[in-house]
């Protein structure tokens, strides 16, 4: 008789589950991107170069015709002013000369009158003149310093040159015609900061060429300033140079998530390797 195996009574076991934490995910650091420098081609420097000097030629152009109409302006008060000269007491109507003493009653008050007139004319001129001509300094002033922070930045030693000038402009004893044209040239063609760092630069080296210089007529003067300027123009403009940051020796590269940069900041090689 084989033995009957009873399975309706039998409880089921309880199988007890035993909870495992999952690894924690290891999070990759992000990989130190490759610094890639775009380097900028002579084409595209010289095209830059040419668009920032015709930017700079329409600067000069602006600022020369608002001084020459400013210039324009006081030399016509100054003709005005020198035209009819206002009558004197020389010029006073005589009584002998009239039939009646009405008459020249009529002429003296009229003569009076102008006198009173031409003298008001001419303290308006003397006026106009004195402000336009504040004006015009003031302008020059400004021009001045303005292109001088431009020239500074990008010429460091140039307070030294500025500081070799003054001290022989102090020192020397200088028409003062000679001086006005020489100061009116400079400020006409708009870089008489490069002029005064012309002389005065490395020690003021070139001072003997100002010696001649102030030696000279007006005319001759401006002549020589206007030459040196056309000689500045043509060398090239100083820039910032900007430190350049070394390339790691071995750059870092992985397949974790990159650090954030907008597509416009990159470069044709991570544009590539982005979406490439």
């Amino acid at each position: 008789m084989s033995e009957e195996v009873m399975t309706d009574n039998v409880e089921p076991t309880e199988v007890e589950t035993v909870e495992t934490e999952a690894p924690e995910s290891v999070e990759a650091e992000a990989p130190v991107e490759e610094i890639v420098e775009e380097v900028e081609s002579p084409e595209d420097k010289i095209s830059r170069l040419e668009k920032e000097r015709e930017v700079d030629n329409r600067k000069i152009a602006r600022q020369k015709a608002a001084a020459a109409s400013l210039h324009k302006k006081i030399e016509e008060l100054k003709t005005a002013q020198q035209a009819p000269k206002p009558a004197t007491q020389s010029d006073a109507p005589k009584e002998d000369d009239f039939d009646t003493y009405e008459q020249f009653d009529n002429a003296r008050v009229e003569f009076k009158a102008q006198q009173i007139a031409d003298a008001k004319l001419s303290e308006y001129q003397q006026g106009q003149i004195a402000q336009l001509e504040q004006q015009k300094i003031l302008e020059q002033q400004q021009s001045f310093q303005k292109s001088e922070a431009e020239f500074r930045a990008v010429n460091p030693s140039y307070d030294d040159a500025r500081e070799e000038f003054e001290q022989y402009v102090g020192s020397t004893e200088i028409s003062g015609v000679v001086q006005e044209a020489i100061i009116s040239q400079a400020h006409r063609e708009g870089n008489i900061a490069e002029v005064i760092n012309y002389f005065g630069a490395n020690g003021g080296e070139r001072l003997g060429e100002l010696d001649a210089i102030v030696s000279m007529t007006p005319v001759e003067a401006a002549v020589e300033i206007y030459k040196i300027q056309q000689s500045i123009k043509s060398e090239p403009t100083p820039t910032k140079t900007k430190a350049k940051l070394p390339k790691p020796h071995n750059p870092i590269k992985g397949s974790g998530a990159k650090a954030s940069k907008s597509v416009a900041k990159m470069s044709p090689r991570e544009l590539v390797d982005r979406f490439g």
